[in-house]
């Protein structure tokens, strides 16, 4: 699995980003990582795309796929930004990252 062309660690997750093209469409992808879990592992997906974007949970199990309105979201990479921003720990339990999320909400209230 790739992790993308940047990364940014960040406590137990880290962020890999790179730009894809896939079947026509083409956009910036954010992936979720943690090596919580003994291995590296994908937790989330965000696909900013052009004509479809899109975001995954739970991408090794179930791979929740969630199709985003830009009507109503707006910028898809704005709208993924303010997901990681505000709900990240949420997001990662409907992944069924639970434990991920607890670590990201108690080191924020150290």
């Amino acid at each position: 699995m790739g992790c993308g062309e940047k990364r940014i660690d960040a406590g137990v997750v880290s962020f890999g980003i790179e730009h894809r093209v896939i079947k026509g469409d083409q956009g910036v992808t954010i992936r979720v990582l943690s090596a919580d879990t003994g291995t590296e592992t994908e937790l989330l997906r965000f696909d900013c795309f052009d004509q479809a974007p899109h975001y995954h949970y739970g991408i090794g199990a179930e791979n929740e796929r969630w199709m985003l309105d830009k009507t109503t979201a707006g910028n898809p990479i704005g709208w993924t930004i303010r997901q990681l921003r505000e709900r990240l720990p949420q997001m990662l339990d409907k992944a069924g990252y639970t434990s991920v999320g607890e670590q990201i909400v108690a080191a924020t209230l150290e």
